[in-house]
């Protein structure tokens, strides 16, 4: 739903306006009123408004003012002007500062439902266009080489999706591999020396690192380069055809082109960047299904055969013997438990679980050390969304279960395992939509409260806002979603209902009810209350 912005130094005129248009019939979701420039301009401060109807003349900022502050800070905010003079100057001024309408008052109700429609249509065709295909295309093109890192992070990580969708993706991003592929994994530790290149320049020297390995390596293989979180240059390597590469396939001699290349990548790096490196390959292995084990053997081997030394090249086929007890790589790929707990992602989280537990249950080996591990990474990330949310862990879930935070030895099979962590996570989850549920109620309640003790003032969603501390759009958000109406609603609501009550049980006069309800003048109220209930006040006292 759009938002809208309704500005006169009139209060009646704004009050009339807001009630007697039928915004939500316009896609109108939220309308905010001020009754100055400088009061407009604080709400579109604080606000995306979509559409600002405004007055020309006022006290302070006028409205051509207020225009002209709105093109600086908001530019594809719609601008429609009301004058009560239809001269040239005002119409060419109204040009100048680029309103999207301009409107001689009084303004027929459907004469400014239509300039609304034709302001909110052309808004559309705006985004449309910046979410147009041509537009999107432009975008990813200047963006490629971050989204084929991405993906190739993705990749690494195990976040692998089908053949038919990544073969898609690859094509979309212009890279040359498809599924199926036999590929080699190269992996470069950035070592010593780089003098050119400093900590705040390190994109650079990924880019000069990246355009060498392009350089020696793009005449036999098709490249794909990416960093990995250990600041690693990683690059996916295929064989192109008809190369030394590609015609040395299967017969061994790939290991005396990759041999040759290598070592001729470090002297290039060394001469032209001052630099040293480490080099890794492994594989060749089949892509993408084997890609996560080619880069953990490149992994492996730099972080166990090269240690500390500088300036090493080792090429692995394979990772080493013996290595049959894994990480559990399902708890360690991002996103971790703990991010997931910070950013609410619940949905994310038990999924994420999930294939934990999977991959748990499908090796059996070293069952208690996988326990420990996957057991205080579950205590860190419960504890962590208990004091989060500002409790201590034991205010939130049941005796018998926080009794088991005293170590895994209560654990002999991973489905007890599971049991007890989806046990205490469906608490943690509850206790936080429960206090949720609480806190909108409170919002809800303080609200009404305001509304009700000042409706003899001008009750706007922002001075509400101000009064609980909430951001304006947060606000109509939580309490549409309570209630089931705006707040604006709610108010017009009450205050018609207050006067039938003043009218039926009191002898208040007609303009001293309107005063008390918050109408500037009592014709405009009359106007009001007769929309409503379709007869005047004065005959619904006389019933």
């Amino acid at each position: 739903m759009h938002q809208i912005l309704l500005v006169d130094d009139e209060r009646s005129v704004v009050d009339n306006l807001e009630v007697i248009i039928p915004w939500e019939e316009l896609g109108v979701g939220t309308v905010y009123k001020a009754y100055s420039g400088d009061e407009a301009a604080v709400i579109l401060d604080k606000n995306a408004v979509d559409v600002v109807i405004t007055d020309i003349r006022m006290p302070g900022m006028s409205g051509l003012e207020l225009i002209e502050y709105i093109r600086r800070t908001a530019k594809k905010t719609k601008c429609i002007l009301l004058s009560g003079h239809a001269e040239f100057d005002f119409a060419k001024k109204a040009l100048q500062v680029q309103a999207d309408d301009y409107l001689i008052k009084p303004v027929a109700d459907e004469e400014l439902m239509e300039a609304v429609r034709k302001a909110l249509l052309q808004l559309s065709k705006e985004w449309e266009e910046l979410h147009s295909y041509k537009h999107l295309a432009r975008l990813m093109q200047d963006n490629l080489p971050l989204i084929r890192r991405d993906l190739l992070d993705d990749l690494l990580h195990g976040q692998c999706p089908s053949d038919a969708v990544l073969a898609q993706k690859i094509n979309m991003i212009e890279l040359p591999f498809t599924p199926g592929d036999d590929v080699f994994m190269l992996l470069i530790r950035v070592e010593e020396g780089f003098a050119a290149f400093d900590r705040s320049r390190s994109v650079l020297l990924e880019f000069a690192m990246a355009n060498i390995v392009e350089e020696v390596f793009g005449p036999y293989f098709a490249v794909w380069s990416g960093v990995d979180e250990h600041e690693n240059l990683v690059f996916v390597l295929r064989s192109l055809e008809g190369t030394a590469a590609a015609v040395a396939h299967g017969s061994g001699g790939q290991r005396v082109v990759l041999e040759r290349l290598a070592e001729q990548l470090q002297n290039h790096v060394g001469l032209y960047l001052k630099g040293h490196i480490s080099i890794i390959i492994s594989g060749p292995d089949l892509f993408p299904q084997r890609l996560q084990e080619l880069y953990r053997s490149c992994l492996f081997a730099m972080r166990n055969k090269t240690g500390g030394e500088r300036g090493f090249f080792i090429l692995t086929d394979e990772l080493p013997e013996g290595r049959e007890f894994h990480a559990l790589s399902s708890l360690h790929e991002p996103p971790s438990l703990i991010l997931l707990i910070e950013a609410g992602r619940m949905e994310d989280l038990w999924a994420k679980l999930e294939r934990i537990f999977r991959e748990m249950a499908a090796g059996s080996a070293h069952f208690y050390e996988r326990c420990m591990e996957v057991y205080y990474c579950l205590c860190t990330g419960f504890i962590h969304f208990a004091h989060q949310n500002g409790k201590s862990l034991a205010e939130l879930i049941r005796p018998e279960d926080y009794a088991l935070f005293d170590g895994p030895v209560h654990f002999r099979t991973v489905e007890g395992l599971r049991k007890w962590a989806f046990s205490v996570l469906e608490q943690l989850e509850f206790s936080v939509h429960q206090e949720i549920k609480d806190s909108r109620g409170m919002i809800v309640r303080q609200v009404n409260q305001f509304i009700e003790r000042n409706l003899s003032q001008g009750i706007s969603v922002p001075l509400i806002a101000d009064q609980v501390h909430l951001h304006p759009a947060y606000l109509s958000r939580v309490y549409k979603l309570e209630t089931g109406e705006s707040i604006s609603d709610y108010v017009y609501r009450t205050r018609m209902e207050k006067a039938v009550h003043l009218l039926k049980h009191t002898e208040v006069k007609i303009y001293e009810i309107a005063a008390k309800l918050g109408y500037q003048n009592d014709s405009y109220f009359i106007k009001v209350f007769k929309k409503h209930y379709g007869m005047t006040p004065q005959d619904c006292r006389d019933q």
